[in-house]
């Protein structure tokens, strides 16, 4: 696992299949244990809040609508532990509509 440092750019993979948004850490499993995914709908990006601090993850993939956005209450984490297990956990999701 690396040292975690406030407003990093995350590694992650994203898919969006069967109405989940699903962000998969391959390079620090750490990363499933975030606390809330943020969702900005003018800048098209995705976040997570990891122990207080914000970090940018990538963007929403082309084909993902608003109205599939509307319809999410959580994301699927994954990433892989000791031994290549795969981590699998939930954060619910805070959509941001407006720019300041």
């Amino acid at each position: 696992m690396s040292i975690i440092l406030e407003n990093q750019i995350v590694r992650a993979g994203i898919v969006f299949d069967q109405g989940i948004l699903a962000l998969d850490f391959p390079e620090d499993p750490a990363f499933t244990l975030s606390e809330t995914v943020l969702i900005d709908l003018p800048q098209r990006s995705i976040g997570i809040i990891y122990q207080n601090a914000y970090h940018h993850v990538g963007d929403l993939p082309q084909h993902l609508g608003g109205v599939d956005i509307e319809r999410m209450t959580n994301v699927r984490l994954t990433g892989h532990g000791a031994g290549g297990r795969e981590i699998t956990l939930h954060a619910p999701v805070k959509i941001l509509r407006k720019t300041a």
